[in-house]
Parts: structure tokens; sequence; C-alpha cells
């Protein structure tokens, strides 16, 4: 079945399908990141998204006005998100909860904008319906 793209609108709808037809898709604005979830199979974006993405949010971190043990946290979480990512079966479970914790770090510290955002939901739609929380809390 191919992946079916949701409208911001349609989230209630897409948790639905997941109950009566075991599909949920999330689609980032844009249309980069696309996750469906089946009773055989999780497709969600190359890990090499996910990675990009860890290396734009290392670049954002600096600039974030955080306390030096939440910034030395922010950037731990995200060494970890990689190392995971590059390991040759990385575990979705690890990656979601340091992307939790970098998560927790960031928004602690204030409105998030657009520039932590959007990585953030890349990397949750790698891991796949685990990551659904995240695009809630940054929605």
């Amino acid at each position: 079945m191919p992946p079916v793209r949701a409208s911001r609108t349609r989230a209630h709808e897409a948790e639905a399908d997941i109950r009566y037809q075991g599909l949920i898709t999330m689609v980032e604005p844009g249309g980069a990141a696309m996750i469906q979830y089946s009773d055989t199979k999780v497709v969600s974006p190359d890990p090499r998204q996910a990675l990009n993405s860890v290396r734009t949010l290392r670049g954002r971190v600096a600039g974030l006005e955080l306390v030096e043990e939440a910034g030395a946290a922010a950037v731990l979480a995200l060494d970890e998100i990689e190392d995971e990512l590059r390991m040759p079966e990385p575990d979705r479970g690890v990656v979601t909860a340091r992307l939790e914790r970098f998560t927790e770090l960031v928004t602690g510290a204030g409105p998030v904008d657009a520039g932590l955002i959007r990585p953030i939901r890349t990397i949750a739609a790698w891991v796949g319906p685990i990551g659904a929380p995240l695009f809630a809390r940054l929605a």
C-alpha cells in the first residue's frame, strides 16, 4: 500500500487509521519526512536525513541561551543520537529517548523556533511511530 499524505487537520484521523487499518503516516511540511507503519513494516526516511538533522541541531545549539549544564547535556544527547544512527542497525528506542531528552532541554529554555523544530521532527519521523509524541509536543 503506498503512503498516504495526511494534512495537519487530519492528524486525529491518522490516529484512527492506526486502530482500524494498521496505518499511520506523518509528513513534515514540505514533504521531507514520511513514515508509513503497517502490520508488516515501517518505511521512514533514510538514516542520513536524521544524521543531517543532528548536524543542523548541533549548529543551532550554540546559538541558544542555555545554561552551561543544559547546553552540555544537549550536546551529549546529540552525540549519543549520532553514535546510534551510525550503528549498522540503529536502535530507534535509544534515538527516541535521546531526542526526547534533547527536546526537553531546548524547550525548557523558552520558545522553540522553526530552525530547531524541523530537524527534531525529521529525526522523530525516522524513528517511526514511537516518535509521534514529539510531533505533538512541537505542534
